[in-house]
């Protein structure tokens, strides 16, 4: 008798059990909605709000004219959009150079006259240049705005800016990172679209005009269809910079004129320099009124004054 109670016993519970996978208990629709609001309500708490775009400034630490890398070589942008050889009339016979990089049609004649300087002797005016620069004559800034993403970003804005005062220079003598700086109150600013790709800044072509101070002496380039690049560094400073466009003749034969109060011989010897050189903007005689060239920079990162005005 007990074995057979044993027996049924075993027998019910495997029904059961058989009942059971084949037709489940189905929870009560107040523990689907549950359910559902707290996978949504925990879903709603995992979703991050946006980041806000960042502000980046970086300020030029070291400037320096161009020259060719080899015969033919040399960097810069493609200013005109064309790739000229020897004996062009839109660029006055001059043969446009390949970039290091392979790309046709750069335009820089500055490439050609930078080593010429030496024996005209003007070859100090790199070094003028660069103290401009250490000692706040020439604060250069670019003001990178609308950054969502450092490596790869279609819609930011570039703001040509320049500050004021005398920097603070590491032991190297080029200036600081992270420091802070005042906007010149007659800044000529300059905002142009650009975008980032690969972690390099391009932007679009602009007007820049650069105010240079040397020796308490004011003088004003003006880059017409300037172009910036720039690799985008960790701290929001910028890397193997480069600004180039086309200069008008008239405006470098004015800078000397000024500079030769300073420093005698200027005057002749950049018309020297200059005689044959102009590679853009043929008049109705054939002869060309503008020079392309390119500069390449350093700019380390920085901040500005919460009390400066930002300009419109």
């Amino acid at each position: 008798m007990r074995q057979w109670l044993t027996l049924l016993t075993v027998g019910i519970l495997a029904l059961v059990s058989a009942c059971a996978s084949e037709d489940p208990v189905q929870p009560s629709s107040d523990t689907n909605a549950g359910d559902t609001l707290g996978a949504d309500a925990q879903s709603s708490s995992d979703v991050s709000e946006p980041a806000e775009p960042e502000e980046l400034l970086a300020v030029t630490s070291i400037i320096s004219f161009t020259r060719e890398v080899e015969s033919g070589v040399a960097v810069g942008f493609n200013i005109d959009g064309v790739d000229s050889d020897d004996g062009d009339e839109l660029s006055c016979g001059h043969a446009d150079f390949m970039s290091p990089d392979g790309e046709s049609g750069i335009d820089n004649q500055l490439a050609l006259i930078t080593p010429l300087f030496d024996t005209v002797g003007i070859g100090a005016v790199e070094g003028f240049v660069q103290a401009a620069v250490e000692q706040g004559g020439l604060l250069i800034m670019w003001e990178l705005s609308g950054v969502d993403d450092r490596l790869n970003d279609d819609d930011i804005t570039v703001r040509l800016r320049f500050g004021t005062g005398q920097p603070l220079l590491g032991t190297d003598g080029l200036l600081l990172s992270g420091q802070t700086f005042h906007i010149n109150p007659e800044s000529p600013d300059r905002e142009v679209k650009a975008k980032i790709v690969d972690g390099k800044v391009l932007t679009e072509t602009f007007e820049a005009v650069l105010p240079i101070v040397v020796f308490e002496v004011g003088y004003e380039l003006i880059i017409l269809d300037a172009q910036m690049s720039a690799e985008l560094g960790y701290d929001g400073g910028l890397e193997n910079g480069l600004m180039g466009g086309r200069v008008t003749i008239d405006n470098l034969l004015e800078i000397a004129e000024r500079a030769e109060i300073e420093a005698g011989g200027i005057y002749d010897a950049v018309t020297f320099l200059l005689d044959g050189m102009a590679d853009m903007a043929p008049n109705e005689d054939g002869e060309c009124q503008e020079l392309s060239a390119a500069l390449t920079f350093t700019a380390v990162s920085g901040f500005l004054f919460s009390s400066d005005v930002t300009a419109p």
